[in-house]
């Protein structure tokens, strides 16, 4: 059949999300599982939670618009105050936010993961040229031509995306999530959150049409993994190696 104007990537994501998973899961088969803190007030944790994240979103749909100005701190404030501030109200301490050193095994899982995704990349090198779609912005090859565009280009992922994302989707949103509902569904949801935080880049920055950015939700392979990775080992430093270095489709 014919392949152009499908990205084969996104083809291949829930092959992907499943390899990864399987792979985190057999890596740390015999890590236990560790524990959910005992939340204060989760209902109401949860609340304040999906209200920063709605205000992330809409601020950045009006960014990506274009049409105003608006300053960098009213994003910062909710992607690392409101989850700092029910840390501190709730006494959870540095263990709540994923701040622990990751295991062995646990890095090692989080390198077999990369290496798979780097596997999944090689797909754009083997088809003929034209035949896999562009996807606006999703070349990080271009930008990586110098050490010093390296070291910015992944600071500013860090700080801007990564951490915040991390921090209010993972690290908040799904172990309060998991207080109501079975884990599983947990990580789905919050999966499936984490691609509507990208709605605005897709529709508004990318221009992609209406529907094609609709669909974008369902490609959730990053964020289970993420959500799988947080489950099972509640470090933060490991979900911002993923987020940098496994969610990127380098060389389309």
């Amino acid at each position: 059949g014919n392949l152009r104007g499908v990205d084969p990537l996104r083809s291949v994501g829930g092959f992907l999300a499943l390899g990864w998973i399987l792979l985190v899961r057999r890596i740390l088969r015999h890590q236990p599982v560790p524990e959910l803190p005992p939340f204060r007030w989760p209902r109401v944790e949860l609340a304040l939670l999906l209200l920063a994240l709605s205000g992330m979103i809409a601020l950045a749909a009006i960014r990506y618009q274009g049409q105003y100005t608006l300053p960098s701190w009213p994003y910062y404030l909710l992607g690392y105050g409101m989850i700092l501030a029910i840390v501190i109200a709730g006494g959870y301490g540095k263990r709540a936010l994923g701040l622990i050193r990751p295991s062995r095994r646990a890095w090692l899982a989080v390198v077999a993961v990369i290496g798979l995704n780097i596997g999944a990349t090689a797909i754009y090198a083997i088809l003929p040229p034209g035949e896999a779609a562009d996807v606006p912005a999703a070349d990080l090859a271009a930008e990586l031509s110098t050490p010093v565009s390296v070291l910015l280009l992944f600071l500013g992922l860090l700080v801007r995306g990564a951490l915040p994302e991390e921090l209010v989707l993972r690290v908040g949103i799904q172990p309060r999530l998991a207080r109501f509902i079975p884990i599983g569904w947990a990580i789905a949801i919050q999966a499936i959150l984490f691609n509507g935080a990208h709605f605005p880049q897709q529709f508004v920055g990318y221009r992609q049409p209406f529907l094609v950015s609709v669909g974008y939700l369902l490609t959730i392979e990053n964020g289970l993994l993420a959500g799988y990775l947080w489950y099972r080992t509640r470090s933060l430093p490991l979900l911002l190696v993923v987020h940098l270095f496994a969610f990127p489709r380098v060389g389309s």
